[in-house]
C-alpha cells in the first residue's frame, strides 16, 4: 500500500540483514516518510535492483525524493520509469545527511528492531522474522 498524501515527500530507504550467519539470509527492505515517520517494511531473500525497484514503486509514488546510501541496487532510479529524485549519502564516510534530507530515519528503525530482537529473543528463526517485524510495526 502506497503512502497517502498528494504533496511530494522525502523518503529514506535502506535494507538491513536480520538473520544469523548460519541461517538463510533474509533482508528487510525499508522506507520511511521523513516528515510523517510512517514506514513500510518487507522481507526479501536479496537486495538486488529488481527487489528494491518493486519495493519502492509499491510504496512510494514517482516524483518523490528518496534518500539512500550508494548501494548499487538503487541504480534503477536512473532508468526510465517512475521518476524519483535520488539523493545519496555515503555512510562509510560518516555522511548520513541532516534533518529531513537524511537516512537517519530508517537507521533508527533498524536500531530499534535489532535491539528488541536481542532483548527479547536473542535470535529469531528466519521463518518468524516477518511476524516479529509486523508486531513491531503495529507497536
Amino acid at each position: 500500500m502506497k503512502f497517502q498524501g498528494k504533496k511530494r515527500s522525502i523518503f529514506s530507504s535502506d535494507e538491513s540483514l536480520f538473520t544469523h550467519h548460519n541461517q538463510k539470509q533474509i533482508w528487510i527492505l525499508g522506507i520511511v516518510n521523513n516528515s510523517t515517520k510512517e514506514f513500510r517494511l518487507e522481507a526479501s531473500y536479496n537486495r538486488d535492483a529488481d527487489s528494491m525497484e518493486k519495493f519502492l514503486t509499491n510504496n512510494a509514488k514517482g516524483g518523490n525524493t528518496i534518500i539512500s546510501n550508494r548501494w548499487g541496487s538503487y541504480s534503477f532510479m536512473d532508468r526510465p520509469g517512475p521518476v524519483y529524485i535520488n539523493l545519496t549519502h555515503v555512510h562509510v564516510h560518516g555522511n548520513f545527511g541532516q534533518g529531513l534530507n537524511s537516512t537517519s530515519h530508517i537507521e533508527v528503525i533498524w536500531a530499534v528492531l535489532k535491539s528488541k530482537i536481542k532483548q527479547t529473543y536473542n535470535m529469531i528463526p528466519s521463518h518468524n522474522i516477518m511476524a516479529f517485524v509486523r508486531k513491531m510495526e503495529f507497536k
